[in-house]
C-alpha cells in the first residue's frame, strides 16, 4: 500500500479592474453587426473605389452579391473586413450589395443589405475621413490571505492589455494603424521581458488610382499566398504592393523576419540581415471567363534564418537559405472544379554559415483537384453538399523553405477526401498515405504511414419538433472513428536501429439534446495502441463522460461534467482508472453589474501507481462600479479565492 500525505492550500485576493473603450471618428456607424464603410468622401463612391464591409465575424461560408452578380470569388478577406475592388468600373448611379450566410440546408440568410451612389467622377472626393478605436483593460490585484503554498511571488500585481486601431481616408489614399499591447508589472513574467511594451502591429497605407493600386505594409504580417515555400508564414517586417485595378496582375516585394517576433525590438524587423528574407512575389491570372479562370503566381526569396548545429546540442547556428517556386491554381464552373499544381526548389545551408559546409538543394512538387458537384448554392433536394478532393506532396529530403519552416520534407504522401451534407446529416472520409527517404538513400529505411478516418454527425432542426415532442429538445450524434498504421516498407543492410510496427486506433461516439432550459450530453470513447516492434506493447483504454448544463432562472446557471477513463495494459494485465467530476454556479444579478461563480473539481486516479486524488474550489465575486462606455473609463471591483487539496 502507497503512503498518501494530504496538502491543503488556500489563497484570497482583491483585484481592481478598469476598462476604457476609445472611440473617435468623422464618420458614424451604425449598431448593426455588418456594416458598409462610407466612402473615402463625400457623399457617393468613385467608379473603382473598393467596397468594405466591416463584419464583427468573418466566419462561416458567405456570399456577396453587387447589383444582384455574385463577387465572392474576388473578396479579399482582412480580420474583420471584407472588400471588394469592382473588376470593371461601376456605371454612376444606384447600385445595391447584400451579403449573405449559407446555410448548411441550402438557404441563404441576409446579413446586411446596403444602397448606394457611384459618382461620375473620382474628382468629387476631396475631403478627409477618419476613425479610431481603443479597448483597454488594466488590473490590479493584491493576495491579502493564504495559506500552505510554497512560493507565489509578489502579493501585488499590475497587468493589463489593450488594442487600438486607427484608419484615415483621403481622396484616393487610405490609411490604418492596428496595434495590441501589454502591461505587467512583474518583467520576469512579462512576454519580452519588459514592463510594458506592444505585441503586434500593422501600419499600412493604399493608393487607389482608375488603372493600379499601391499598398504599403510595415509590422507583423502574414504572406496572403499559400504555396509550398510559404505556407502559414507570419513575421514582422515590410512590403510593398502594386496591382492592377482589377486584380488580375500584381507583383509584391517582401523584408521579412524568418523568426517570430514579439515586442517592440526590432520595430520595423528589416534593419539587420540577420534571420531576414528579401524578395519577390508576381502573381497574374492571365485567364478570366465566365466558366472560371486561371491564376499563377511565382515566388523568390534569399535570407537568413537559424539552425540547430550537428554535434553541438543546444547551439543556436546562423544559416542561409533561398527559395523559388511557381504555383498554378485555377476554378471553374462557379467554383465547383479546383485544380492546382506547384514546383519549389530551395537551397539551405544545414550546418550553418560558419562552418564551411556546401549548401543542400532539393525540391518538391505538389498537385491538388477538388470536385463539388453539389454545394449551398446548387442543391439537390436535401442534398445540400457533396465534395471529393484528392492532394499529392512530393517533399525531397534536403528541402527546407525559411518562409515555411514546418513543412515537413523527406516524404511523398497521397491523400483522398469526401465530405457530404443530407439534411441534418453529415460527414466525411479521409484517406492519408506517406512514405519517406524519397530520394533512395541506402542507408536509410523506408517507412510508410497510413491514416484512416470517417466522421458521421447528425443535427436535429430547431423547428423539427411540434408541441408533442418538446421533451425532447433538439437532438445531436456524432460518430468518429479513425485509424493509424505506421510500419517499415524497406530496412538496409547492416541496420542496427529499431523495428517499427505500430498500430493506433481510435472511437468516439457523442449524443446529446439541447432543450429549452437545459442541455446534456453522452460521450464515450475508445482507443488501442499496440507497439509490436521491439519491446511490444499493447493498451485498451475506455472514457465515459457525461456533462450537464442550464439556468435555473435568467439569472443563475449551472453546469456539471463527469468522467471515468479505464486504461488496460494487455502486456502486463496492470490496469488504472480516473475520475474527473466539474461543478460550477454562477450568477449575474442587477443587469450585469453583480457577477459571482464557484466552481469544484474533483481529480482522482486508482491503479498500481497508487491512489492520488486532487480536490480544488475557487470562486470570484465582481462588482461593476461603472459601466465602461465609448470614451469613459469602466471600474469593476472583485474577490477571488482558491482552495486546494491533494495528494
Amino acid at each position: 500500500m502507497h503512503a498518501r500525505q494530504l496538502q491543503r492550500r488556500w489563497s484570497v485576493r482583491v483585484a481592481l479592474c478598469a476598462a476604457l473603450w476609445l472611440s473617435a471618428t468623422m464618420f458614424a456607424r451604425t449598431a448593426s453587426a455588418y456594416d458598409l464603410a462610407p466612402p473615402i468622401s463625400g457623399e457617393s463612391y468613385h467608379q473603382r473605389e473598393e467596397l468594405m464591409v466591416i463584419a464583427d465575424s468573418t466566419e462561416g461560408p458567405l456570399a456577396v452579391e453587387v447589383d444582384g452578380v455574385d463577387v465572392t470569388a474576388m473578396l479579399q478577406v482582412d480580420g474583420d473586413r471584407l472588400s471588394y475592388i469592382p473588376v470593371t468600373a461601376l456605371e454612376p448611379g444606384a447600385h445595391e450589395l447584400v451579403l449573405y450566410r449559407l446555410q448548411p440546408d441550402g438557404d441563404a440568410v441576409v446579413l446586411g443589405e446596403w444602397s448606394f451612389e457611384v459618382g461620375s467622377s473620382p474628382d468629387e472626393h476631396a475631403s478627409a475621413a477618419w476613425s479610431m478605436r481603443a479597448h483597454s483593460e488594466l488590473t490590479a490585484a493584491q493576495r491579502i490571505a493564504d495559506s500552505g503554498y510554497d512560493e507565489l511571488g509578489d502579493p501585488l500585481s499590475l497587468s493589463g492589455a489593450g488594442e487600438t486601431s486607427m484608419e484615415a481616408e483621403g481622396g484616393r489614399i487610405s490609411a490604418h494603424l492596428r496595434a495590441n499591447y501589454f502591461v505587467e508589472r512583474n518583467a520576469l513574467v512579462a512576454p519580452t521581458g519588459r514592463r510594458v511594451d506592444i505585441g503586434e502591429y500593422d501600419l499600412g497605407a493604399r493608393y487607389t488610382h482608375d488603372e493600379f493600386v499601391v499598398s504599403a505594409r510595415v509590422g507583423d504580417q502574414s504572406l496572403q499566398y499559400d504555396t509550398l515555400l510559404t505556407r502559414d508564414f507570419r513575421s514582422r517586417g515590410a512590403t510593398l504592393a502594386v496591382s492592377s485595378a482589377s486584380g488580375r496582375l500584381g507583383v509584391q516585394g517582401m523584408a521579412l523576419q524568418t523568426a517570430p517576433v514579439i515586442g517592440s525590438r526590432p520595430i520595423l524587423g528589416v534593419g539587420s540581415p540577420s534571420q531576414r528574407l528579401t524578395g519577390v512575389s508576381i502573381g497574374a491570372r492571365p485567364i478570366e471567363t465566365r466558366f472560371g479562370g486561371l491564376g499563377i503566381r511565382s515566388t523568390y526569396f534569399s535570407g537568413e534564418g537559424t539552425t540547430i548545429g550537428f554535434g553541438q546540442e543546444g547551439d543556436v547556428l546562423y544559416a542561409t537559405g533561398e527559395g523559388v517556386g511557381v504555383a498554378v491554381d485555377s476554378d471553374w464552373f462557379d467554383e465547383r472544379l479546383r485544380l492546382g499544381a506547384e514546383y519549389a526548389q530551395t537551397e539551405y545551408d544545414f550546418d550553418g554559415v560558419d562552418f564551411g559546409g556546401s549548401a543542400h538543394s532539393d525540391e518538391a512538387v505538389a498537385f491538388r483537384l477538388g470536385f463539388v458537384p453539389i454545394d449551398a448554392r446548387h442543391a439537390l433536394g436535401s442534398l445540400q453538399q457533396l465534395e471529393f478532393g484528392v492532394e499529392y506532396e512530393h517533399v525531397g529530403t534536403f528541402f527546407h523553405s525559411l518562409a515555411n519552416p514546418t513543412l515537413r520534407p523527406d516524404r511523398a504522401s497521397t491523400r483522398g477526401y469526401s465530405t457530404f451534407a443530407w439534411g441534418n446529416v453529415s460527414g466525411g472520409l479521409d484517406l492519408y498515405r506517406e512514405t519517406n527517404n524519397v530520394d533512395d538513400l541506402p542507408a536509410y529505411t523506408t517507412d510508410r504511414l497510413n491514416v484512416y478516418q470517417a466522421m458521421l454527425s447528425y443535427q436535429a432542426a430547431s423547428a423539427a419538433y411540434d408541441a408533442r415532442y418538446r421533451w425532447l429538445g433538439t437532438p445531436f450524434v456524432t460518430v468518429n472513428a479513425s485509424m493509424t498504421d505506421l510500419g517499415r516498407i524497406e530496412t538496409p543492410a547492416n541496420y542496427m536501429g529499431p523495428a517499427l510496427d505500430n498500430e493506433l486506433g481510435s472511437m468516439s461516439v457523442s449524443a446529446g439534446s439541447a432543450l429549452e432550459t437545459w442541455n446534456w450530453s453522452l460521450t464515450y470513447g475508445y482507443n488501442r495502441m499496440d507497439d509490436r516492434g521491439d519491446f511490444p506493447v499493447a493498451s485498451r483504454s475506455r472514457l465515459y463522460g457525461l456533462q450537464l448544463a442550464g439556468r435555473l432562472f435568467e439569472s443563475l446557471s449551472w453546469s456539471s461534467s463527469a468522467q471515468r477513463e479505464r486504461v488496460r495494459e494487455r502486456m502486463t494485465g496492470e490496469t488504472s482508472a480516473r475520475w474527473v467530476w466539474n461543478n460550477t454556479l454562477a450568477l449575474s444579478a442587477f443587469d450585469g453589474r453583480l457577477n459571482a461563480a464557484i466552481s469544484h473539481a474533483l481529480d482522482r486516479a486508482s491503479g498500481s501507481q497508487g491512489d492520488p486524488r486532487r480536490t480544488v474550489l475557487n470562486g470570484e465575486l465582481s462588482w461593476l462600479v461603472l459601466a465602461p462606455l465609448a470614451n469613459r473609463i469602466g471600474i469593476t471591483l472583485g474577490l477571488a479565492g482558491i482552495a486546494e487539496s491533494g495528494s
